[in-house]
């Protein structure tokens, strides 16, 4: 019985010590690292908290500008697309391809590959999405014709 209580404190005080230090490497940002801010992030669009996870995925291009590009671009994309922000969804998404372009490394190629095909379908979405809300094409027509709509004066 006395090991059975001894056992169990001991289960409590480690996990008591794991959740202190979890707590602190959250307080002390300035030392994360790369995959700090993405288990943030994961967390943060898990939670739906969009613009958390937009905020520090922004900090990972600052503190991390040449590490996994292609990704964090896209990241930002999909989070920007799930908020609705469709227009900055395609700049992000436009970064994600110029990004892709530029590799040269058939591994970074591969492994990018993935982002590229997703980003490709969240593009497609937002086309669907525009177009539910413009079924008649007025806005292709109004582009293409470089002038605002106007309601006549009488």
């Amino acid at each position: 019985m006395q090991f059975k209580k001894i056992g169990i404190y001991l289960f409590l005080l480690m996990v008591l010590t794991s959740c202190l230090t979890l707590g602190n490497n959250k307080s002390n940002k300035s030392d994360w690292t790369f995959d700090n801010y993405l288990l943030e992030v994961q967390k943060n669009t898990s939670r739906q908290r969009y613009s958390t996870a937009i905020n520090n995925l922004l900090e990972i291009q600052k503190k991390f500008p040449d590490t996994e590009a292609v990704m964090v671009n896209y990241l930002i994309a999909y989070n920007y697309f799930s908020i609705k922000a469709y227009s900055t969804a395609r700049k992000y998404f436009d970064n994600v391809f110029s990004i892709y372009q530029t590799l040269t490394k058939e591994g970074e190629i591969i492994e990018n590959e993935k982002f590229i095909i997703l980003a490709k379908s969240l593009i497609a979405k937002i086309d669907e999405t525009e177009a539910y809300f413009d079924p008649y094409h007025v806005r292709e027509e109004r582009e293409s014709a470089g002038k605002k709509i106007t309601p006549k004066k009488e």
